[in-house]
């Protein structure tokens, strides 16, 4: 190849690598001066207030349970099923499809030992109006998860008035030597 053709290549390749360069700055300004959306789009209309996480009933047994497990547990209320569940498997798909059956299911109330930070009672409460046969079929494979998982379930009635000690007897704890303070 001769010089000039030589030449030639480098022209062409050095203003390619303008073209290229003077491209994505343009597109990099086009960037900034675009309009940013605002994130309060589509609640147009829509009026959002706090509501309370537990019910009367509900609260009342939550601070009866903090009493009954002392400071030996960290107690929870209304917590994904998924937060207390660490879930492998070497199948992928089965476990895709046991997280989709878990999605959006929650406990009303979960004993968490300080010391290992895990789960070990959950409590569930009954409702008045019963459960439907979709919510009895989804409320027993949360069931059968956890106690796959040796985390107990208990299922309290929140309309019923227990004592410190009685509620204590309904959860079934037992405060070994290694719970009974050392975290």
């Amino acid at each position: 190849m001769n010089e000039l053709a030589i030449d030639n290549l480098y022209l062409i390749a050095a203003g390619v690598v303008l073209v290229g360069v003077g491209l994505l700055m343009w597109v990099m300004s086009r960037r900034s001066v675009l309009p940013m959306t605002d994130e309060s789009d589509g609640f147009d209309g829509v009026s959002l207030t706090p509501r309370p996480v537990l019910s009367d009933a509900e609260l009342s047994l939550y601070n009866l349970i903090k009493l009954a497990v002392q400071e030996r547990y960290l107690v929870f209320a209304q917590i994904p099923v998924r937060a207390l569940l660490a879930v492998e498997s070497a199948d992928q798909s089965a476990r895709s499809r046991l997280l989709r059956k878990l999605a959006l299911r929650r406990v009303d109330f979960a004993l968490v030992h300080p010391g290992t930070r895990t789960a070990r009672v959950v409590v569930t409460l009954e409702r008045p109006d019963g459960l439907t046969e979709s919510q009895r079929r989804r409320e027993q494979l949360v069931g059968a998860v956890l106690q796959s998982a040796g985390i107990r379930s208990v299922r309290l009635d929140p309309t019923r008035q227990y004592s410190v000690a009685a509620l204590a007897d309904a959860l079934e704890l037992e405060f070994s030597n290694d719970e009974a303070g050392a975290y």
